[in-house]
C-alpha cells in the first residue's frame, strides 16, 4: 500500500519564524522535508491508486532556556485514497541540539525544531510502513 502512489502533500498548523522571537517551522519547509522523505522510501508518484497524505503541526513545544535543548513535535498524519482513509495517527517526537551543534541559542533551537521534525517525519514512514504491509 502506497509504494509510488503518494500523489498530493497538504501541511498544516506551522509558523513562520519571527526574528524577534523564537524559531518556528513553517509549513512550506515541513512539506520540503516531508515530500523529500516520502521520495526517498519509495512512496511519492503516480503508479498506484492515488494517495493523499496530510499532516497537521499540533505541536512544538519548546524550552525557553538552556545549554542542551529539547524540542518534542506533535503531528497528525493521514493518508487517504479512494475515498477511504488508510492511516490516522498522532506522531510525537523529539529533537536536541546540544552546544556542539551550535554556541547560540536561537541557532540550537532552530536545530533542535529540525531534528524533532525528522524524527517525527522517520516515525510516521515507520508507522505507515507497518501498516501497510
Amino acid at each position: 500500500m502506497g509504494y509510488r502512489s503518494i500523489t498530493t502533500v497538504n501541511v498544516s498548523g506551522g509558523k513562520e519564524t519571527n526574528p524577534l522571537w523564537t524559531a518556528q517551522v513553517s509549513n512550506a519547509a515541513f512539506k520540503i522535508a516531508l515530500e523529500a522523505s516520502l521520495a526517498a522510501a519509495g512512496y511519492m508518484g503516480t503508479e498506484g491508486r492515488p494517495l493523499t497524505v496530510t499532516a497537521s503541526l499540533i505541536e512544538l513545544k519548546q524550552p525557553f532556556a538552556g545549554l542542551d535543548l529539547s524540542v518534542t513535535s506533535q503531528v497528525r498524519y493521514s493518508v487517504e485514497g479512494g475515498g477511504r482513509t488508510l492511516f490516522d495517527e498522532t506522531v510525537g517526537a523529539t529533537g536536541t541540539a546540544s552546544m556542539g551543534d551550535a554556541l547560540i541559542a536561537t541557532e540550537r533551537l532552530k536545530i533542535a525544531n529540525e531534528k524533532s521534525i525528522q524524527e517525527n517525519i522517520k516515525e510516521f514512514l515507520r508507522r505507515f510502513r507497518e501498516r501497510a504491509r
